[in-house]
């Protein structure tokens, strides 16, 4: 596989996901930009993946992305996106959540997140997804950005009065 330290798709035409790359290709990708791609609707399709995937991001930048729906879908794999630090989302229209199916469990290394003019946002954190959250996620976030974000109501919706049996 290749040893791909950086990333940069700009504009490009026609990868509706990331992983159309070959996931292996990025296993030691440390920085990633996205920026200009109106085809992208996900980074990784888990579903289509066996192993880990993106374990050596830190740094991902995804700007301009009219079709972006998520950041990952289906499975995610143990160690994925473990060592990203920084998460900026801004121009992504159709975003309406992220993070899903269990990925904001692997990002316990997460210091900075900015999201910037997604209109379709609603929740940064979802209801759906706290369901067994430790009341420590995201341990280490030093830096939350949030700018233009009409539609959110909270930041994360905490489950009170379930009965436990």
């Amino acid at each position: 596989a290749y040893k791909t330290d950086a990333f940069e798709l700009i504009s490009h035409k026609g990868a509706s996901k990331l992983s159309d790359f070959g996931v292996d290709n990025f296993k030691m990708m440390r920085g990633c930009l996205i920026e200009g791609c109106h085809e992208i609707e996900t980074l990784v399709d888990g579903n289509s993946i066996t192993d880990s995937a993106l374990i050596g991001l830190e740094d991902m930048y995804i700007n301009d992305a009219a079709n972006l729906t998520s950041i990952w879908e289906g499975v995610v794999h143990s160690r994925s996106l473990a060592r990203l630090k920084t998460l900026t989302l801004c121009r992504c229209p159709s975003l309406k959540k992220i993070f899903s199916n269990g990925m904001i469990a692997q990002l316990s290394g997460l210091q900075n997140l900015k999201v910037e003019e997604c209109s379709e946002i609603e929740e940064i954190i979802m209801e759906s997804e706290n369901s067994g959250l430790e009341p420590y996620v995201l341990p280490n976030l030093k830096t939350l950005v949030l700018l233009d974000l009409p539609k959110v109501r909270s930041i994360w919706i905490r489950e009170i009065g379930r009965a436990h049996v």
